[in-house]
């Protein structure tokens, strides 16, 4: 074996060189695993979007060509057809009749698209009407039906839409050859940075390796030159100090033990100080501790009994006050309404207010059990669709409601859950100068999430944590604005918990809030306690 050979057999074996095979092909793994992640979870949910679009436009096809089918009006279909094959991905369209004739069509049939090496899916929608509908009532509705009439519904035909996959494969190769670039520019830049740090570590290591060498021939007066601060420099000081401890006397040895002695116990007896200082200062904890404790339960009891004591003449003052404006009592003259009126609405305010200082107090005091049994979410909703909906009129907004068919009855405390949804809507109505404001739930697996979003005015970010502490908001111009005293989140989310459940909200400035909580379907007994 030549020299030639020797040295690039040393070169391959070398230090230097393991370190950098060894980092590359991890870099290089790195690279080409993420890139292939990120095409295949790009294409995974353009997929899913394309097949949600899909599915839409089949159902508001089949829903637009209700009447058309009924009648079997081909112009009334082909108009209904217009709007979806302007898509540029719908292939193709087929509406047909209950027996399978085709009453109109669109587009390029499948077997054009299929021969042209286009990959395609199919989606299908049913076309549903009423048994008892006529053309007419098809066209204006039926207002009034009579008592008994079957209002079921049949299917009178189907829509079935093609739309070609070829955005999504293009989408999708685009993103391949993107990733393909940045892999090969990043595996080169990270090549160069990887052998140069390399020979930055390598180089120091060889010098100490020669001059540990030097010394381990006898030359004990040999020091190694420190030129850097970090772990290597200091591998080389450490080296220079043990020459030198080699070099001492027996006397400077016992006088260093003597003094590292000494050094022992001044560190012991500083020690056994700080232990009796740290255990009085958490014995002095303890008791502050306590008496936080007891005077948190002195304040619970105190604002329990106050709001209970609060409430019953509030009750009589509101009872009164509604007797008197609806004339118990004789006319009243119509420049009194208005008083009474405004009286009415703020004693409503402070009893609501009262209500939410004595659930808060009764919670912190151990004093709130939930009334356990069974209800229905959509119950809930409506509840608070129904309490709320004259607010959200009086500002202009729209006020939805979610509720999927089929929702099972849950076991809980119904009444807990609607003040909790009430607490969620009547703090986005609130808070939404214009827009919209809807409450969704839905069963998912044991669990019922109930979700509460509007495009109010947002919260920032860094006040987020504090919105579900009492007597918090997420800013102090907020209450000044629009009122309020930050009880109504805190109590919901300790409702929420004791059902065993959690809150959570996410939101933008300027955009809206959304505002979640989901509570277990049939939730234990013991969840609440």
């Amino acid at each position: 074996m030549g020299s030639s050979e020797r040295s690039l057999s040393r070169g391959f074996s070398s230090f230097r060189a393991r370190v950098f095979w060894s980092v590359v092909p991890i870099v290089l793994f790195f690279l080409v695993f993420q890139g292939w992640m990120n095409v295949r979870e790009h294409r995974r949910l353009v997929t899913e979007e394309f097949e949600k679009r899909g599915r839409a436009l089949a159902s508001n096809l089949g829903f637009a060509s209700e009447l058309g089918a009924f009648s079997e009006d081909k112009p009334l279909l082909e108009a209904a057809m217009r709007g979806t094959l302007k898509n540029p991905d719908v292939t193709y369209v087929v509406i047909h009749s209950r027996d399978g004739r085709i009453l109109a069509s669109g587009g390029r049939p499948a077997t054009e698209v299929e021969g042209a090496g286009h990959r395609f899916l199919e989606f299908l929608s049913p076309i549903v009407s009423e048994r008892i509908q006529t053309p007419d009532e098809v066209l204006i509705g039926a207002r009034v039906r009579a008592k008994g009439t079957d209002q079921r519904e049949e299917v009178i035909g189907g829509v079935r839409i093609g739309l070609s996959l070829a955005s999504v494969e293009a989408q999708a190769w685009s993103l391949t050859k993107l990733w393909g670039g940045v892999t090969v520019a990043f595996l080169v830049v990270s090549t160069l940075l990887i052998y140069g740090f390399s020979r930055r570590i390598t180089n120091p290591v060889k010098q100490l390796t020669r001059q540990a060498q030097k010394v381990a021939a006898g030359h004990l007066e040999e020091q190694i030159a420190v030129r850097s601060r970090d772990e290597i420099g200091q591998l080389a000081s450490a080296f220079n100090r043990m020459m030198d401890s080699l070099r001492l006397t027996m006397n400077d040895k016992e006088r260093a033990l003597a003094e590292l002695e000494e050094l022992n116990r001044t560190l012991e007896g500083r020690i056994r100080q700080r232990t009796v200082e740290l255990e009085e200062r958490s014995s002095a904890l303890e008791s502050k501790s306590r008496q936080l404790e007891a005077a948190s339960r002195h304040k619970s009891d105190f604002l329990a009994n106050v709001s209970h004591e609060l409430r019953t003449p509030m009750n009589a003052i509101l009872g009164f006050n509604e007797m008197i404006l609806d004339q118990v009592y004789g006319d009243i003259p119509a420049e009194l309404r208005g008083p009474l009126t405004d009286i009415q609405q703020s004693g409503k305010h402070l009893l609501r207010l009262i209500n939410d200082v004595l659930d808060l107090s009764k919670i912190e005091a151990g004093r709130m059990d939930l009334n356990l049994g069974e209800y229905s979410a959509a119950d809930a909703v409506a509840v608070v669709r129904a309490s709320l909906g004259s607010l959200a009129a009086a500002k202009s907004l729209e006020f939805t409601v979610i509720v999927p068919e089929g929702l099972p009855l849950a076991y809980g405390d119904g009444k807990r859950i609607t003040q909790c949804l009430m607490n969620l809507a009547g703090n986005a109505l609130k808070f939404t100068r214009r827009g919209r404001v809807e409450i969704a739930v839905e069963h998912v697996d044991a669990i019922l999430r109930f979700r509460v979003s509007d495009t109010g005015i947002g919260i920032p970010t860094e006040r987020i944590g504090r919105l579900f502490t009492e007597f918090q908001q997420a800013d102090g111009t907020i209450a000044r604005e629009f009122g309020g005293t930050g009880l109504g989140l805190s109590i919901t989310k300790k409702f929420v918990e004791m059902h065993g459940g959690r809150v959570w909200v996410e939101s933008e400035v300027g955009t809206g809030s959304t505002f979640f909580f989901s509570v277990p379907l049939r939730m234990e007994a013991e969840a609440g306690l």
